[in-house]
């Protein structure tokens, strides 16, 4: 789109310079005498528009990465554009070396409100020098994989200015291990952990912090037995679960989820889950969650060890009948016979 935008800027520049060169041939401002007459032959030499910085910098801003860096070797207005550029996305592929990561970091830090970090092949010896550069007050959007990981993500990253502004938080391929002194997390609105090593008690310990959380992502965390959802998180809308080595039965909520509309709990598993994993446990976040939308339930595995519905000799359990009038679409891959899978999820609506 910055491109785009470009593109048509200079293409009417050159019809504007084409008109020009026919008014040049008639009565040259060159042949003028004093400085104004030379300026003028300046200005109508130069190829680029002459726009309000401002201009320049949100055009910038929505070039795609490597084109915004490409263009800031064409005038010293594109390159003081590009240092105030405020979204970088860095990596081996974008950027090739750790040297050049440093460059760039400390040629943008103060200005930056979206920053993706995905430094796999690259050295982390820098790292928490990198981070205590980049991310600073103002920072919006955060995404950090290291894929180290026994990296720590130290808290003191998150200071007062940070905090009021991130919305957007995603680690990934490390460690984090928040306390009590980690501040609100006043702005967060969209939390993702990937393959983070964090307890439980520290993830409840970080989610006490986002009370203003709408999405919550977390994907196999294996560090997490226990994972404690509480009224924390009060305005929680999306809420996605995925875990490949599901032992422990879901706990009853202590709590309702008023608005959580949108529900993905994914347990694939490459063999079998344990036949002492009781899938009806989940029944749970139904409970919890009266104005639920869009419920998406990922059970695959190569074979099912749990005892049949078919041909059982015990009764099937049932929930209490409950009414869920929001729920729009359900969706259940590797859906099987297991006993604690075959529940009717849904009483009655009116």
């Amino acid at each position: 789109m910055g491109m785009l935008a470009l593109q048509q800027l200079m293409s009417l520049q050159r019809r504007r310079g084409s008109i020009a060169s026919v008014r040049k041939r008639k009565a040259s401002p060159c042949d003028q005498d004093g400085d104004g007459g030379s300026q003028a032959c300046k200005r109508m030499r130069c190829s680029i528009p002459d726009l309000p910085e401002d201009i320049w910098h949100y055009i910038h801003s929505l070039m795609p990465l490597r084109d915004a860096a490409r263009v800031a070797c064409l005038s010293r207005a594109f390159l003081h554009s590009w240092r105030c550029h405020p979204n970088l996305s860095l990596s081996r592929d974008t950027v090739g070396s750790s040297d050049k990561i440093d460059h760039i970091l400390r040629n943008h830090s103060g200005h930056l409100k979206v920053l993706k970090l995905g430094l796999d092949g690259i050295s982390c010896r820098y790292l928490d020098s990198w981070l205590h550069i980049a991310v600073t007050a103002g920072i919006e959007e955060f995404t950090l994989m290291p894929f180290r990981r026994k990296y720590n993500v130290p808290s003191s990253l998150f200071s007062d200015g940070v905090r009021n502004s991130i919305q957007y938080l995603e680690l990934g391929f490390c460690t984090f291990r928040p306390t009590a002194e980690l501040g609100p997390l006043r702005s967060l609105t969209s939390l993702h952990l990937r393959t983070l090593r964090i307890t439980g008690d520290e993830l409840e310990c970080l989610l006490s912090k986002a009370l203003a959380l709408e999405q919550l992502v977390i994907i196999d965390c294996k560090e997490i037995i226990c994972l404690k959802l509480s009224c924390t998180m009060p305005n929680l809308e999306t809420l996605v679960l995925s875990s490949d080595e599901e032992v422990v039965n879901t706990p009853i909520l202590p709590t309702k989820f008023l608005y959580l509309k949108h529900l993905t709990i994914d347990m694939v598993s490459g063999l079998s889950f344990s036949p002492s994993y009781d899938y009806f446990s989940l029944v749970s976040f139904l409970l919890a969650s009266p104005s639920l939308e869009t419920l998406i339930l990922n059970v695959t595995q190569q074979c099912m060890e749990h005892e049949s519905a078919v041909g059982g000799s015990s009764h099937l359990r049932k929930m209490p009948e409950h009414q869920h009038c929001c729920l729009k679409s359900v969706k259940i891959i590797g859906f099987s016979s297991a006993k604690g899978l075959v529940l009717k999820l849904c009483g009655p609506c009116n």
